[in-house]
């Protein structure tokens, strides 16, 4: 049986990235679990600046490389996915995890 994905959504400071944490270090189980990043984080954290055509088109490309990814590995392992903030590939009808 597949495992369906669970998708953390909700906006700046609404607790997402925390509660992952906690889940991380308190689920015994944790270890099933391929916790997909908010791509737009990543990208401020390395130092680019938000607000340009450029940065979302960044934000879009990246955070699709990393559903993939995943999505790939998913297929191979099992593991259940959780994709934080914007699931993108799911949202434009491209996701062929499920």
């Amino acid at each position: 049986m597949m495992a369906l994905p669970i998708v953390l959504t909700g906006g700046p400071g609404g607790g997402k990235t925390s509660f992952l944490q906690t889940m991380r270090h308190t689920d015994p189980h944790a270890e099933r679990y391929l916790l997909v990043p908010e791509s737009a984080t990543l990208l401020i954290e390395t130092g680019l600046k938000p607000g340009s055509e450029a940065f979302q088109e960044a934000v879009f490309r990246t955070q699709i490389a990393l559903e993939q990814s995943c999505c790939a590995m998913q297929r191979d392992s099992q593991r259940i996915i959780v994709i934080v903030g914007h699931w993108i590939l799911w949202l434009t009808g491209k996701l062929k995890c499920f």
